[in-house]
Parts: C-alpha cells; sequence; structure tokens
C-alpha cells in the first residue's frame, strides 16, 4: 500500500510528495511503468511525464514553470 508522506505546500496549496523507492515503485506500476534499474530520479521522471509534467525532475533546470508538479519543491528548493 502507497505510504506518501503528503503535504500541503504553503504558498500554492499544492501537494508535495516524500516517497521512499518503494513508494516510487507502486506509484509507476498506476501508470504501468516500468520501475527497475531506474534511480529515483529517473524513476520520478517518468512518473511526471505520465502525469502530463514535464519529465525534468533534478536534471539542473534554474527555473521551473511546471507549478502544479508535486515533485517542484524538492527539485527546486528556491522556487516557493
Amino acid at each position: 500500500m502507497l505510504q506518501a508522506n503528503i503535504s500541503l505546500h504553503p504558498q500554492y496549496g499544492l501537494l508535495k510528495l516524500l516517497m521512499n523507492k518503494t513508494d516510487l515503485n507502486e506509484l509507476a506500476k498506476r501508470y504501468f511503468l516500468a520501475s527497475d534499474g531506474k534511480t529515483v530520479p529517473q524513476l520520478i521522471r517518468k512518473i511526471q511525464a505520465a502525469q502530463g509534467h514535464a519529465d525534468c525532475f533534478a536534471t539542473g533546470k534554474l527555473r521551473c514553470e511546471e507549478l502544479t508538479c508535486p515533485w517542484r519543491e524538492q527539485c527546486l528548493p528556491d522556487s516557493k
């Protein structure tokens, strides 16, 4: 069962996801994504794409237009 720590983003009111690898694997299954051999950032990017977001988690971008992305705060801590 998915046991992610979920909290509300203080500024945008969006969900912020804090997941471990097991939880990410389970979420990937919900989108019919293969998770074997992928790192956490690679897996998050696959999930981002499946959710309709740019698949850019931890790619070094300095700006992010994905205001509704659940991983935005972990990817760009200064993007609040």
